[in-house]
């Protein structure tokens, strides 16, 4: 698994590298684990030795799958590895931290297990962001301590990451001078707390510090750890303190004797709050200890506001004062309160709201976005994003800091809602200053019109056109009675959560609002799309009727509704209506251009045509506008794999899953395609990683691909019943269940399973009969039962209909072979495999025995790896 390479053409190393290879030299003499040029899991290009730390060796790499990008590659010292146990723990822990987004804290990307081939045996390592400049430990060392001025933004940085990983309940355990990176000087430089390898939850039963071994640096530790208490968030802020402390005296205090502490007032008080003694003494967050530093009341709410501050905010001033000066400002703004030429503008509901207001103010925020991007195509550089671009929940973007490195935003437009009223900050997303801000208030009785006015008024924060035209769908939510517009937010919500966890739940809330609301135009069309989605699940006809029927309603009550024709289009392409799903999508996109959902449906008619250029060219107009869209990352993913191009499907694969960390699917389609690429153990790692996320029936497919190809039949046969399980409608799985009744002498269960995955399929295709590369699959199981004839028509079918990727045209040497046609197969096969298609692959399909022991087979296939060898 390490390829070591001399070649100068593969991998030529900078001079600053050429420099610093003597150091990584030296450290390969020391017993280190890699040395520079060293090729690390066939994926990462060792650049140069960094240093040794806590957890293990740190180096700098060249990630090849990401075209070039560096990165930092940390191993796991043997102590920590050696043991199953504490790998797992140690596993979670790493996990659990990934989910764990702010610019002050150092992202872990990945996990990987290496098989060294020496006596070391199995070798973990974890990949990070690779950070420029140097840790404050060293920069304390060069300079002894710092003024206020300087120490001040290094701290507050500090505290945002701590603070940040505190509200997901997870503990540092190690927070010291040698933890914190820093780059740049002054007001500009950049903090990010690293070594959140040993983080855990709170709550978390199991530690590494057990028994009379403590985890942590002696001088850093709490008291209460050193008798044998677990760690804390109160012992991350008593170690906070110490960092503190160090800065501005460039000395460890003594734990018993710290009245002397030389700090400058305020940050006198922060430090002997935060070295109590006593836990229970403690300041109980460094948010609350950064409050006395900024002179702030230490009784905090959300957003850092004492309670008598928002009473008089509200008791104070007028509502139709504030809202008419307001109206007279955007002169005002732009002089006092110029926004960047650049607009790149996240959306917010921040302060984080109560869970009552959690799902109105989404689709206030949902509202927004409809509104603004449509303004992108007519200014220039703005960008709209929401955390809903990265699938991630709300509160992974605790505050607006947080989405400079999260969304790339530098504006935020941060919402929250108050006592009969809106609230809109326009921030500067880096410093949190207010640029503009505006109070909209509303009736309780009207509480579906601050969808209307909150976009409206967003629109003018911004200073973008006013002619903007409101859309149809918005329009509707006006009409909801406040009871209607909180079940339709709260249905909402729940059909927006990852893993298709909240659908039947939605699809009950949409039910309930019509009942209430029988001319809600926009309700029939999502609970369209939640029927269409249900049926892509389950392929119950039935579901993609009751689709069909809601569209139809949602363009009766609103003809111009731009989900009723989106939904209209979805029953169109499922049912095979091809010529009408490009019409309605025509249609739609005239209302909402900058729709990802239409063009991701439009993408979807062209894969069912097989027009797959025409369906690539569509994800890549999706990107130029919509970068963080994981879904289409994961159809373009789909699209590679199809034409055998692995490589690049992975990529796309792991691109969608560090999009959307909390969506299972991505990481289960990256499992399949380390299986296709021979890479074992990062394919168990990844399908491992997906079900820990959510069960679903491509990571087990996967883990029972794996088991087949190790020839533990029985394992694998267990994993495609839990799929089955999972998906009994869903035809591969059968197919799949047969062959390992193949291989464990089972007869009878082959030819049932075959017979059922062919009923499936074309239970399927008379629903849509346009899939080319179904109609391929089908001939292939009607082969497998012995209905040649059938299997002759069904590929003739898949012919007219495109059917030509790599996938498709293998199911037909597949049938060909069982039908007698091996020389056919035999060509068919080699031509396959010099466009891409796997080895693995091939090695799979047991009915192929003749290809694979034909010599021109053998022959070709050697030809194969010397090229890639060479290259």
């Amino acid at each position: 698994m390490i390829d070591r390479r001399q070649s100068d053409n593969e991998f030529v190393p900078s001079a600053r590298e050429r420099q610093e290879a003597a150091t990584g030299a030296a450290a390969a003499k020391r017993g280190s684990s890699f040395a520079v040029g060293d090729l690390v899991a066939g994926r990462f290009w060792v650049v140069r030795y960094i240093a040794s730390g806590g957890m293990g060796e740190v180096y700098e790499v060249e990630d090849r799958f990401l075209e070039g990008v560096r990165v930092a590659l940390k191993t796991i010292r043997p102590e920590i590895a050696g043991d199953v146990h504490t790998q797992q723990r140690f596993k979670r822990e790493v996990l659990l931290s990934r989910q764990v987004s702010h610019p002050n804290i150092c992202p872990i990307y990945d996990i990987f297990r290496l098989q060294s081939g020496d006596a070391r045996g199995l070798l973990p390592f974890l990949t990070m962001k690779l950070l420029p400049g140097e840790t404050l430990a060293a920069r304390l060392e060069r300079k002894r301590c710092m003024p206020a001025a300087e120490a001040e933004p290094i701290i507050r940085q500090i505290a945002a990451g701590l603070q940040a990983a505190h509200s997901v309940d997870v503990v540092h355990r190690d927070i010291k001078s040698a933890n914190i990176m820093l780059c740049g000087e002054g007001q500009q430089v950049q903090v990010w707390i690293t070594d959140f390898g040993l983080a855990r939850t709170e709550m978390a039963t199991s530690s590494f510090a057990s028994g009379s071994h403590v985890v942590g640096t002696l001088g850093y530790l709490a008291p209460e750890l050193l008798r044998g208490q677990l760690p804390s968030k109160a012992s991350d802020v008593y170690a906070f303190g110490m960092v503190v402390h160090e800065i501005f005296t460039g000395t460890m205090p003594d734990q018993h004797r710290r009245s002397g502490v030389q700090a400058p007032p305020p940050w006198d008080r922060l430090i002997n709050g935060c070295l109590e003694a006593n836990p229970q003494h403690r300041f109980p967050s460094v948010t609350q200890a950064m409050a006395v530093v900024d002179g702030r009341s230490e009784t905090m709410i959300a957003g850092g506001m004492t309670r008598r501050t928002m009473i008089g905010l509200t008791a104070g001033a007028s509502v139709v004062a504030a809202v008419s000066a307001w109206r007279g400002a955007p002169y005002i703004n732009s002089l006092l309160s110029p926004l960047p030429e650049r607009r790149f503008v996240a959306l917010l509901a921040w302060p984080l709201p109560h869970k009552d207001d959690a799902a109105v103010l989404s689709t206030v925020l949902d509202s927004i976005g409809n509104r603004l991007a449509r303004a992108e195509a007519m200014v220039k550089d703005l960008l709209v994003i929401s955390s809903s671009d990265l699938n991630q929940p709300q509160d992974a973007l605790a505050k607006p800091m947080d989405a400079v490195t999260s969304l790339g935003a530098n504006l935020v437009l941060a919402a929250s809602l108050g006592d009969s009223h809106l609230n809109l900050h326009l921030l500067d997303a880096a410093s949190q200053r207010v640029l503009r801000q505006a109070r909209i208030p509303y009736l309780a009785a009207d509480l579906s019109s601050i969808a209307d006015k909150g976009s409206s008024i967003a629109a003018k924060l911004l200073g973008l056109p006013a002619n903007d035209r409101l859309l149809k769908d918005t329009e509707q939510l006006k009409a909801l009675s406040p009871q209607s517009f909180k079940a339709f937010s709260v249905a909402e919500a729940l059909a927006a959560q990852e893993n298709d966890s909240g659908l039947d739940a939605a699809i009950q809330g949409y039910q309930g609002v019509l009942e209430k609301e029988p001319h809600f135009a926009l309700g029939y069309a999502r609970l369209s799309n939640a029927y269409t989605r249900k049926y892509v699940l389950t392929r119950q006809t039935s579901a993609l009727s009751l689709a069909g029927n809601n569209a139809s309603l949602s363009l009766h009550y609103n003809p111009a509704s731009t989900q009723g024709l989106l939904s209209q289009a979805m029953v169109d392409t499922h049912s095979g209506r091809s010529k009408e799903a490009f019409q309605s999508l025509a249609q739609a996109l005239k209302t909402d251009p900058a729709n990802p959902e239409i063009l991701l449906s439009r993408a979807a008619v062209y894969r069912d045509l097989g027009l797959l250029t025409e369906e690539e060219s569509v994800y890549r107009d999706i990107f130029k506008t919509r970068p963080n869209y994981w879904i289409a990352h994961n159809q373009l993913g789909m699209l590679l794999w199809k034409h055998a191009k692995y490589d690049e499907a992975a990529r796309e694969f792991e691109a969608a899953s560090m999009i959307a960390p909390t969506v299972a699917l991505p990481l289960a389609n990256l499992g399949t395609m380390y299986l296709e690429m021979g890479k074992h153990d990062e394919a168990i790692d990844v399908l491992d990683r997906s079900l820990a996320k959510s069960p679903n029936e491509f990571a087990y497919l996967g883990l029972g691909d794996l088991a087949f190809s190790d020839r533990d039949y029985g394992k694998s046969l267990i994993y495609y019943q839990k799929a089955r399980d999972l998906k009994p409608k869903y035809h591969l799985i059968w197919r799949n269940i047969g062959d390992c009744y193949a291989m464990l002498g089972n007869k009878s269960g082959v030819r049932d399973s075959y017979a059922k995955a062919a009923e499936l399929l074309a239970e399927q295709l008379k629903t849509n009969p346009n899939s080319g590369s179904q109609w391929m699959m089908l001939a292939f199981y009607q082969a497998k039962v012995g209905d040649f004839q059938e299997a002759r028509t069904d590929i003739a079918k898949a012919g007219a209909r495109g059917a030509t990727d790599v996938e498709s045209q293998f199911y037909k040497a597949q049938a060909l072979a069982l039908m007698g046609e091996q020389e056919a197969a035999l060509q068919l096969v080699i031509a396959l495999m010099n466009k891409g298609l796997s080895q693995s692959e091939v090695d799979l399909a047991l009915d192929l025995d003749g290809v694979r022991n034909d010599p021109r087979y053998l022959q070709n296939l050697l030809k194969i790896k010397t090229h890639k060898k060479a290259s």
